[in-house]
C-alpha cells in the first residue's frame, strides 16, 4: 500500500514538472519575440510619439533595421540608446552633512 502512495506521487510530480517546463517554453518563446520592436512597440513601451521616433532617427540618435517601409529597433539598438542617454547621479558629500 505506502509503494502504491509512493507511485501515485512520483507520477503526480512528474506531471507537475512536465507541466512547469512546458510554461517555461512559452515564456521563452514570448521573451523571444521582445527583440524586435517596430515602431507601434516604440510608441506603446517607452511613450513616445512617432514624430520623436522619427527625429531620433534622422538625428542618429537610434539605431534601427529598415527592410522596405517597415523600421525595427532590436534589442541592442535601444539599450544603446538608453546608455548613451543615461545621466549620472550626482554623487553626495557625506562629510558635510551633520545631524
Amino acid at each position: 500500500m505506502m509503494e502504491t502512495d509512493f507511485d501515485f506521487r512520483v507520477k503526480e510530480l512528474t506531471e507537475k514538472v512536465e507541466q512547469m517546463e512546458s510554461k517555461i517554453e512559452v515564456l521563452k518563446a514570448r521573451s523571444a519575440g521582445d527583440d524586435l520592436w517596430d515602431n507601434s512597440d516604440m510608441m506603446l513601451n517607452w511613450k513616445v510619439s512617432q514624430r520623436t521616433l522619427a527625429s531620433w532617427r534622422a538625428d542618429g540618435l537610434i539605431d534601427y533595421v529598415q527592410v522596405g517601409g517597415k523600421i525595427w529597433y532590436t534589442k541592442e539598438n535601444r539599450n544603446n540608446f538608453l546608455m548613451r542617454n543615461a545621466v549620472q547621479a550626482k554623487q553626495m558629500d557625506l562629510t558635510t552633512c551633520s545631524n
